[in-house]
């Protein structure tokens, strides 16, 4: 993937974030506009992180993880947040969940990586 389409998915994948978060933030707020449920488990919040990671061995770039770059982290962190909330876990009529969020994790913290190069 060349340098531009990267900062590109980057770029589209924290507005997707930003509007994740104005909709979690309207909550009940707007009516006729669902509650959005959001969840971080452990393995979610870990995939971000090792798709950043892959994403800069991808890049050639070095492994880094400073404070600038855990504010990219959290566009992604969100938008896998809201999508293993999208389904009910045991003990809510929900049986397992799909390996959706994880996935949508990797790929998250993939993309952001061109943010940086």
């Amino acid at each position: 993937m060349s340098g531009g389409a990267w900062g590109c998915a980057g770029a589209v994948t924290l507005l997707a974030a930003a509007l994740v978060a104005v909709w979690w933030a309207a909550g009940d707020a707007l009516p006729g506009l669902p509650r959005l449920r959001c969840e971080l488990p452990g393995h979610v919040f870990a995939a971000v992180v090792a798709g950043f990671g892959g994403g800069q061995v991808v890049a050639g770039r070095p492994l880094q993880l400073g404070v600038a770059h855990v504010a990219l982290l959290c566009g992604p962190w969100l938008v896998a947040a809201a999508v293993a909330g999208a389904w009910p876990g045991r003990g809510e009529g929900g049986g397992r969940k799909p390996a959706v969020a994880p996935l949508v994790a990797l790929v998250g913290g993939f993309l952001v990586v061109g943010l940086i190069l």
